[in-house]
């Protein structure tokens, strides 16, 4: 069974995690060889990269570090230069924060969801805050058959319907409080995410190719 991670909400899942309402967060999945461990994080909040591991290595069952996923919607989270250092730049400094405080060695690779042409001119409605900016998506990430690495999704938000569901003690999702992991808000999880059907809407998510994706190596 999927999981659904909202802000600043860990997860684990031996397939697949999704990420609801992506306005200027990030959508950070680490693939091992046993499954995917994700963390919703809102902007400014890598630093809590140090209590995911705390998760990581207390919670399913864990396994060898294969690649470190990170999308965003890169013009949300990433505004203006900072140090010289455009979007893609910043993002790359991100990863590698969180990849050194994860020890992640290896292949970093994530979509900018900005690069969507349809969003360009658009303002989308965050369906659980009722904030509106640019850019509020839904992201997810699907274990590939191989092992090797994850097939990436999205779609607008607003074409999202979420479910709620309730926390069990033994579900692996947490959400982090400062330095602690904490239950979920109010012991509520969400528990399904579904395309709304429409009469313009094909009823699926659309995949990632080459344009947008992003890789780099850490040694």
């Amino acid at each position: 069974m999927a999981k659904f991670l909202v802000e600043e909400e860990v997860g684990y899942d031996p397939q697949h995690i999704g990420f609801p309402n992506l306005g200027g967060c990030m959508a950070l999945v680490l693939l091992t060889d046993q499954g995917l461990y994700g963390f919703h994080i809102t902007p400014g909040n890598a630093r809590k990269a140090p209590v995911f591991l705390q998760f990581i290595q207390n919670t399913g069952p864990g396994g060898t570090m294969k690649r470190l996923y990170g999308s965003c919607y890169f013009l949300n989270r990433y505004a203006g230069k900072v140090n010289g250092l455009d979007s893609l730049g910043q993002w790359k400094g991100e990863m590698k924060n969180i990849a050194n405080a994860l020890g992640f060695h290896g292949k970093v690779t994530g979509y900018d969801l900005s690069t969507w042409n349809s969003h360009s001119d658009k303002t989308m409605k965050d369906v659980l805050g009722n904030k509106t900016h640019k850019g509020v998506n839904y992201l997810e990430y699907v274990k590939d058959p191989s092992g090797q690495k994850c097939r990436i999704f999205y779609k607008k938000m607003e074409k999202m319907q979420l479910t709620p569901g309730v926390f069990a003690a033994t579900d692996p999702i947490r959400k982090i409080m400062g330095s602690n992991l904490a239950n979920p808000v109010k012991n509520t999880i969400t528990s399904s995410a579904d395309i709304v059907t429409t009469t313009g809407n094909k009823g699926k998510l659309h995949e990632v190719g080459f344009f947008g994706r992003h890789s780099f190596d850490i040694p």
